[in-house]
């Protein structure tokens, strides 16, 4: 996510530093090894057995015959021509793009990968453009915090929050869209109110309205009182970012666990 997030959120600008592709080459050479390992492990399991029973032959069959394959070649490939793309330019908006490809392929798999048809390509297109959005959010947040904690940042900070407050709502409209589809699209063969998939549904939201009330404090209160230069403005708005940042890595872990899961129970 924060391989596809922060060039995304740097597309306003019309360079990225050398320090910033550098962090992002080590993402995107972390998300490919977590991607191959996540492979392996997934085939262990419809295997039923350890990972390092695992043989070359058996690997390739079982990707060859489901979609894991196909999301692993993407996603692995994408991940490749971002760095390229870092070796070869610094315009955010070129290396965004395999970011976002890569990212985007997670809806090949999961509860997006097993619905067919016309429902089924709708779910992957809106999980696709969920986790996008929330990519930009992610990114735009890291973005944010490491301007906040930069004192000699203090104008261009005012001056991105300002601009992103429009876009923000955007964000937040496409994720409420994005996902009560994917809810509607997901649970239609099945859902129970008591079952793990709704509750750890429940917990979501709940830091999702978090993440929210956060960023309206930040949008209509901490902004504010650093644009008129109140003390301890901007620490008040690096603590306020840094918990809506750990509202979305919540958030994260959370669908990690219950994307597993039955709706029904």
């Amino acid at each position: 996510m924060l391989a596809a997030g922060l060039p995304m959120a740097a597309v306003s600008r019309y360079r990225l530093t050398t320090r910033e592709r550098r962090v992002l080459a080590a993402l995107a050479v972390a998300g490919a090894a977590v991607c191959v390992w996540l492979a392996l492990a997934s085939v262990a399991s419809m295997a039923a057995m350890p990972m390092a029973g695992l043989d070359r032959k058996m690997v390739v069959a079982v990707l060859e015959a489901t979609p894991l394959g196909v999301a692993l070649h993407v996603r692995v490939g994408a991940l490749a021509a971002f760095l390229l793309a870092l070796l070869l330019t610094d315009r955010p908006a070129v290396v965004a793009l395999p970011g976002m490809v890569a990212l985007a392929s997670v809806a090949l798999t999961g509860h997006a990968g097993a619905e067919e048809g016309a429902v089924g390509l709708g779910l992957q297109i809106s999980d696709a453009v969920h986790v996008l959005a929330a990519a930009l959010w992610f990114g735009t947040l890291i973005r944010f915090l490491t301007a906040a904690l930069r004192r000699a940042g203090h104008p261009p900070l005012l001056g991105d929050l300002a601009r992103f407050a429009r876009t923000g709502t955007g964000i937040v409209a496409i994720l409420a869209i994005s996902g009560s589809w994917n809810a509607l699209a997901i649970t239609r063969h099945g859902w129970s109110a008591t079952s793990g998939w709704s509750i750890w549904l429940g917990v979501k939201l709940v830091f999702f309205l978090a993440a929210l009330t956060l960023a309206a404090l930040n949008r209509w209160r901490f902004t504010p009182a650093l644009e008129r230069g109140e003390g301890g403005a901007r620490e008040r708005l690096v603590l306020s970012l840094l918990a809506e940042i750990g509202c979305l890595v919540a958030i994260i872990v959370i669908v990690a666990r219950f994307g597993l899961l039955n709706p029904a129970g």
